[in-house]
């Protein structure tokens, strides 16, 4: 049962560091997310889906239901990549609280950064989180990051074998890169710890002790909702917002982004299940063990006004992980949060592009 000792310990630790998928699934998911080509030449956006446990084997323990779901999500990239038995390299994209696979493939094509990357060669996989977007959703109290974790891992494998559902072929991944922004960095970065099946990482936006007062202040606020039921916007039980209003969602993701892109992001926003949000805390008192697992070459990108940020927080990450650890920073001016869509969102991508390349190959 929750009490308010659930809050209090949330709050202590954030202020103390500042297998193939069943036919009818495949007829269902097919039928819903028809194929889609990208308006960029040579690029295509294929819908696909992956069968989960709702476990947690990770570094995290936290409960979750253990039930199956299907995650969906699509794959991006050259058609001529994505036409092969094997690609040589995906990058998985795990999304933050309160926001899903759209941060990643925008609805307005000028901001979608993967349909961009693919131009330049990479191929991408962008995927809903259980309980957001076109995935399956679940009890609000029935998951948590470290199940969020052993599900991307589930993802990684399925994509390493070819064994998960898309309407046509799909294609093996040689080498397989998990890339988080803000929480689902936390994510990514716990599932690379965990697991040790990654090739890289890519954490935008996410500092294991570097966070700010604002940001201690919009998660305490997301607790106290959780326990009090969850918020009666979200449409589902035990589920809250990070942000309670679409201006404090706006102010905590952008800095430089245009005004139309914030209105139709803070129109897409979600809320997330209160075992995401419950598990926040002690993910965050956890993660210098965490980081210190980390044995992959790892990619830092963070915005210079980013308010869920210290302006230290750049250089405690970097200095996170394990002596030897091939860990990359870049720090970008005026530029907030979402990384993706900000205005700086080009040269994210050259920085990344130039990364990838050099860890996993063009």
């Amino acid at each position: 049962m929750r009490t308010r000792s659930v809050l209090l310990a949330t709050l202590a630790a954030l202020l103390g560091v500042l297998p193939g998928l069943l036919p009818e699934l495949a007829s269902a998911a097919g039928a819903a997310i028809p194929p889609r080509r990208d308006p960029h030449a040579g690029v295509i956006s294929v819908p696909v889906a992956f069968e989960v446990q709702n476990v947690d084997r990770s570094l995290l323990p936290c409960d979750a239901d253990g039930a199956s779901y299907v995650l969906r999500g699509r794959l991006v990239g050259p058609r001529a990549d994505l036409q092969r038995a094997t690609v040589d390299a995906v990058t998985v994209y795990v999304h933050d609280f309160t926001t899903g696979a759209w941060v990643w493939q925008f609805p307005d094509r000028r901001h979608d950064f993967v349909g961009h990357l693919a131009r330049d060669g990479q191929v991408s996989l962008v995927i809903d989180r259980l309980g957001y977007g076109d995935s399956d959703h679940v009890d609000g109290t029935g998951t948590c990051l470290g199940a969020q974790a052993d599900m991307v891992h589930q993802v990684v494998q399925q994509l390493r074998t070819g064994d998960y559902l898309a309407p046509g072929a799909t294609p093996r991944a040689g080498k397989v890169v998990v890339a988080g922004h803000s929480v689902g960095g936390a994510i990514a970065e716990l599932e690379a710890a965990s697991f040790d099946d990654v090739d890289g990482l890519v954490l935008m936006s996410w500092s294991d002790a570097g966070a700010s007062a604002r940001a201690v202040q919009e998660a305490s606020e997301q607790t106290q909702v959780c326990l009090n039921g969850g918020d009666p916007r979200a449409g589902r039980p035990a589920y809250a917002y990070f942000g309670q209003s679409h201006r404090d969602f706006r102010e905590l993701l952008f800095h430089s982004a245009a005004r139309g892109v914030q209105r139709r992001a803070a129109a897409l926003r979600s809320a997330d299940p209160c075992g995401d949000v419950e598990s926040l805390g002690p993910l965050v008192t956890g993660d210098n063990l965490i980081s210190r697992s980390v044995d992959v070459p790892v990619l830092l990108l963070f915005g210079a006004d980013d308010p869920l940020n210290r302006p230290d927080a750049a250089d405690l990450q970097q200095h996170a992980y394990a002596p030897g650890t091939d860990v990359t920073t870049h720090v970008l001016p005026d530029t907030g949060s979402a990384l993706p869509l900000e205005q700086s969102a080009p040269r994210t991508r050259r920085l990344l592009t130039s990364w990838s390349c050099r860890t996993v190959g063009c």
